[in-house]
């Protein structure tokens, strides 16, 4: 690691500090209820981590989503809609269509990659959580809600707290950012139902020491998970391609996430390893010519098809047109979220819930 990296750390050590006794302090008056708490009147599952962004929350939240609709619950996803461009107010789409005018941009990337693939159930979207869902609740009738990266929002009760850890990112220190990758204490592990651990594979041996360093905080039960490739779709048709034209010809690649080596990864398992990779931080607003410089890039070595993530096509849609004046081509990897034992998974899930069966539409609720 540089050495100004490290002179760096020691200089912000007396904000640090008082940062995380800050968040210490904060844990223990939710802990004690001395701040509120409230409660939705129907159960919340609650998928967040206590690091900073890309452990996998997203595909976690869709692929529980999934399921949770193929078992005939009608679902609210809560989400903060972080990066929106209207930051006061909420925004309630229901699945099936959004109003006019309604975007990413009004609700945020991730949120409304979670909303394409609502079946049944409704996306709500603002800052207080609590009481989104009671405006939910006031335009359909949902069984459960789900929210989106809600670790740290403490001031809405969850009946299930399911918590993602990045093993790849894991130091085993206890210091908050910029001393590690923690955006919230260790501390905070103690109230998860389950923890998921995601980007093991290329981590074989330090995923022993994490499980190992994980018992240092809590007895949690500990999960592991995969972000694997399920199909690579051209965009935006949405037909499924073989990845052999990729093998064939020179390919480009580009993303705009929190670890833009995972998206490297998951090409690698593809056999795919593109001549040119263009990573942009995280939540990135494409710009036209950000994509007329990589598709410049691209001719330059050969390059006609490009290669991103589901979420990255969410912020390239209003330049279809430049795609088709370039005549180049962009496909989207299609990832889904797998779960290793997912029948325990789903025992503490059920059990969090209090197994709590779905009420039959019609039937009245006590």
């Amino acid at each position: 690691m540089p050495w100004f990296i490290n002179i760096l750390r020691w200089v912000l050590l007396p904000l640090v500090l008082p940062y995380q006794g800050a968040l210490i302090i904060r844990h223990f008056l939710y802990d004690r209820h001395w701040l509120p708490v409230h409660k939705l009147p129907r159960p919340v599952i609650s998928v967040g981590n206590i690091q900073l962004g890309g452990t996998g929350k997203t595909p976690l939240v869709m692929e529980l989503l999934r399921l949770l609709e193929a078992r005939g619950y009608r679902v609210a996803v809560l989400s903060r809609g972080y990066r929106r461009r209207r930051r006061t107010g909420s925004v309630i789409v229901k699945a099936g269509g959004a109003p006019d005018g309604c975007s990413w941009r009004l609700v945020g990337d991730e949120p409304w990659m979670i909303f394409r693939r609502l079946q049944r159930g409704v996306l709500g979207v603002g800052k207080n959580r609590y009481r989104v869902g009671l405006e939910v609740l006031r335009h359909q009738e949902v069984d459960l809600f789900l929210l989106d990266d809600g670790m740290q929002h403490r001031r809405l009760h969850r009946d299930v707290e399911i918590c993602l850890v990045d093993v790849s990112r894991w130091s085993g220190g206890s210091l908050v950012f910029p001393f590690s990758f923690l955006r919230d204490v260790p501390q905070a592990l103690q109230r998860a139902t389950a923890i998921v651990l995601t980007k093991w594979e290329n981590h074989s041996k330090k995923l022993a020491s994490v499980k190992q360093d994980l018992r240092r905080w809590t007895s949690t039960p500990l999960l592991q998970g995969r972000i694997t490739p399920v199909a690579i779709r051209k965009w935006p048709e949405g037909a499924t391609v073989s990845r052999e034209i990729f093998l064939r010809e020179p390919c480009g690649a580009f993303c705009g996430i929190a670890n833009p080596d995972h998206f490297l990864t998951i090409l690698h398992k593809l056999h795919i390893r593109p001549r040119l990779f263009v990573p942009y931080p995280d939540h990135h607003a494409y710009r036209e010519k950000d994509l007329r410089r990589l598709i410049r890039w691209g001719k330059q070595q050969g390059i006609r098809h490009f290669l991103t993530t589901e979420k990255d096509t969410v912020r390239i849609d209003d330049y279809r047109q430049l795609m088709e004046e370039e005549t180049v081509a962009f496909y989207l990897v299609e990832v889904r979220f797998q779960l290793e034992h997912p029948e325990r998974f789903w025992h503490w899930v059920e059990a969090g819930l209090g197994r709590r069966s779905r009420i039959p539409e019609g039937q009245e609720r006590n």
